[in-house]
């Protein structure tokens, strides 16, 4: 079937009858509107507990990262200083694995695989982020 032109009087009679089939109730109004205001205020309410818990989530990872900081800044010398049974906690707290290798001439050399969080305060984006930082 194909479309024929139609008056503009016609289509206007249309348009207004579409106007008034999605027109609503008053009665219709109201308890729509009941219901997107309480969708929306439960929807506040889940968003408001979802920033609560971030922000409480970000004040501890800022804690962390002092914490981080302050062991990273003084390692060698609390570990120089301390009695075995504290170096092997200081192991255990900033790596998930050391790894001690002798090369064929001899040498000795250690890999370290480091835990949370001090694999990002040893890590490479973090000495290329301070190496940045210093350039400008």
């Amino acid at each position: 079937m194909r479309n024929r032109s139609i008056q503009i009087e016609q289509a206007e009679n249309l348009i207004q009858d579409l106007y008034d089939r999605i027109s609503l109730a008053p009665d219709s109004r109201r308890e729509l509107e009941t219901v997107l205001r309480h969708g929306l205020k439960q929807l506040r309410t889940a968003t408001t507990r979802s920033l609560n818990t971030i922000n409480a989530d970000l004040t501890e990872a800022d804690e962390l990262i002092t914490i981080a900081l302050d062991i990273a800044q003084h390692a060698g010398t609390t570990y120089r200083q301390a009695p075995e049974h504290i170096r092997r906690m200081f192991n255990q707290l900033l790596f998930e694995k050391l790894l001690v290798t002798t090369d064929n001439d001899g040498s000795r050399q250690i890999d370290a695989t480091y835990k949370a969080p001090f694999e990002i305060v040893y890590g490479p984006d973090s000495r290329a982020l301070v190496h940045e930082a210093r350039r400008s």
